[in-house]
């Protein structure tokens, strides 16, 4: 059955989704797939447009032109690539299906060839696969960013009513036409001279509040479910709920912790007052060297009768759960366990010029890096070519009866193998290339920001940094030992005594093969210097 005889359906599909934002849309689809049917003579019988995500099963117009496919109404499909088709294993491989069975005769997509033989097949399959690895990718990067995000103070998604999403910084702004005024309703509320739906009123016709305003919704006045959402809802006092958790904002707060509980005894809710969210930067990361468990942190309060003043401390300490280790490890306060850290970080500290020099010279590296890797890539490019094309011909000769079914299963499973190989030397020859360029280039700027980031920063990257530093993070007698990561271990004096024979002044330590960048024989960097007051 040649093209002519076949009677083909166009399917457009654009979803509403991230996945989805950059592709064509499905107005461009279609004219993009009537053109390439008009070229090529094709038959269409319908045109569908369906606004969904494929990444799982499920969408009602693709099921339908599936169902008219196995009634025989339709014998093939025009779509604009495959991955309008599917994202996920189910549609995919039930496509894969009707083409083995025959109910499917053809495939056509403006973007890519397919041809109805075991290659085009196997080819098909492996763009299926590429669409579904995207998608479940984009999900963990989404939920790895979002987590990053929280743990930052922002809130991953849309600013509530007040605030806005600041798209340059990737933050939470007050809304200047709407924070004062929702401010004003919710004190006025705590206080008592307004009434939840008082306040509404107020809000509505003597403050003007309107929504925000987008594209095809907003501007409109508050409901009243709205506002019992609003003020039950504890980012207004600079805690964001996510997820089942609790995260410290950074977002201006509109309201204290202790307004917020107040509003909360207002509505009703008289349960057990709010707890204050403490944040322990060094926590769940530090184990105790006696026992094994892990450091946990707490704060404790002290009264000071002459001045009448109280203090808070915090105070890291084992968690002593270990039931096999009676631990006996004492308290550690968190002054003197960020002072040992401090002098972790003092042995690495670089300075500003040497770490100006530095990324530099990897600006320079990654020129010649690129070069290279060009001339890699286009030869395995070519023998990946090569090796696809003795597999077209090795069909040719089983097409024509040349070559027995054992002979070209044989030579077909070798061949995709290689294929396989060769494209994994690929991938990997261009990740070695860019990981390494790219650990230098943030271990410099590790080296010389770190210590005042750690000094300075918010608790937030205060953990970053200390976690960054290394692992197997040891607290015994009130001794902080690491394994400090290797590339960070080259900046320590007692590296430079290692290397002190060969006569390399800072500048040439990384001027060393990429993969000798610091010595084998590294193991722990425990304790501190001889002269340090213990």
């Amino acid at each position: 059955m040649n093209n002519n005889q076949i009677l083909y359906d166009i399917y457009c599909r654009k979803s509403q989704e991230e996945e989805d934002r950059q592709v064509l849309s499905l107005d461009a689809q279609e004219k993009e797939c009537k053109e390439y049917a008009e070229k090529n003579g094709l038959k269409i019988r319908k045109i569908w447009r369906e606004s969904f995500s494929a990444k799982e099963p499920g969408r009602k117009l693709f099921n339908e032109m599936m169902q008219d496919l196995a009634e025989g109404k339709i014998q093939g499909i025009l779509a604009w690539h495959p991955d309008r088709l599917s994202r996920n294993s189910v549609d995919g491989g039930l496509i894969i299906y009707h083409l083995d069975k025959g109910v499917i005769k053809d495939l056509v997509f403006p973007t890519y060839t397919f041809e109805n033989t075991p290659q085009g097949k196997w080819m098909l399959g492996i763009q299926f696969g590429q669409s579904k690895y995207y998608v479940d990718m984009l999900s963990v990067n989404v939920k790895r960013g979002n987590k990053m995000k929280l743990e930052n103070g922002w809130r991953p998604n849309m600013a509530p009513a007040g605030y806005l999403n600041d798209k340059a910084d990737k933050t939470i702004i007050a809304d200047p036409d709407r924070f004062l005024i929702l401010q004003k309703a919710f004190r006025e509320i705590i206080a008592g001279r307004l009434t939840v739906l008082e306040a509404l009123d107020k809000l509505n016709d003597e403050w003007g509040y309107k929504s925000l305003m987008f594209k095809k919704r907003g501007g409109q006045p508050l409901s009243r479910s709205s506002i019992y959402h609003l003020l039950t809802n504890s980012f207004y006092c600079g805690i964001i709920q996510y997820d089942g958790k609790e995260y410290q904002g950074k977002h201006p707060k509109m309201l204290t912790i202790e307004e917020f509980d107040k509003l909360q005894i207002v509505l009703g809710q008289k349960g057990k007052p709010r707890q204050q969210v403490h944040s322990f930067p060094l926590t769940t990361i530090i184990r105790c060297g006696e026992c094994g468990s892990m450091i946990t942190a707490e704060t404790k309060t002290k009264y000071y009768p002459k001045t009448k003043n109280t203090a808070v401390y915090t105070y890291y300490r084992c968690t002593k759960k270990n039931p096999n280790v009676k631990c006996s490890q004492p308290y550690i306060r968190e002054k003197d366990i960020e002072d040992q850290i401090d002098l972790y970080l003092s042995k690495i500290t670089i300075s500003e010029e040497f770490n100006d020099w530095a990324l530099k010279y990897l600006d320079y590296v990654n020129e010649h890096e690129a070069k290279v890797e060009q001339l890699s890539y286009k030869n395995i490019h070519q023998q990946i070519e090569d090796t696809r094309e003795e597999m077209r011909g090795l069909t040719r000769l089983r097409i024509r009866k040349q070559i027995d079914d054992e002979l070209f299963d044989g030579e077909k499973k070798r061949i995709e193998k290689e294929v396989k190989r060769l494209e994994e030397l690929l991938q990997e020859t261009n990740r070695q290339a860019d990981e390494w360029v790219e650990l230098m280039a943030d271990t410099f700027n590790f080296a010389y920001y770190a210590r005042i980031h750690f000094e300075f920063g918010e608790d937030s990257m205060k953990r970053y940094i200390f976690s960054k530093l290394g692992s197997n993070f040891l607290l015994k007698d009130k001794i902080l030992a690491l394994e400090l990561k290797k590339e960070y271990f080259a900046f320590t004096p007692e590296y430079k005594k290692q290397i002190k024979p060969l006569e390399l002044d800072e500048k040439s330590l990384f001027m060393l093969q990429r993969n000798n960048l610091v010595p084998t024989d590294l193991n722990w960097l425990r304790g501190m210097d001889s002269d340090h007051d213990k």
